[in-house]
């Protein structure tokens, strides 16, 4: 639990339903959209490896941001 501040608290981080609801949403389709970059960035052939592999760490990172939400 985080401490509050006098401002916000931990029940007030996400209180509207709606915020909580996108944050899902948003949640969901970023792992999902990520791992199938992933996915076909590692089935198709690159001309260009240093980008593709740039790529994927980049997918890799929002992924893991959308775990985080």
């Amino acid at each position: 639990m985080p401490l509050t501040d006098g401002i916000s608290s931990f029940e007030d981080l996400l209180a509207n339903n709606i915020l909580r609801i996108f944050v899902w949403v948003i949640a969901f389709i970023t792992c999902f959209g990520n791992l199938f970059v992933i996915g076909m960035r590692s089935f198709i052939k690159a001309e260009n490896t240093t980008h593709a592999t740039s790529i994927k760490i980049l997918c890799c990172a929002d992924c893991l941001m959308g775990i985080y939400l």
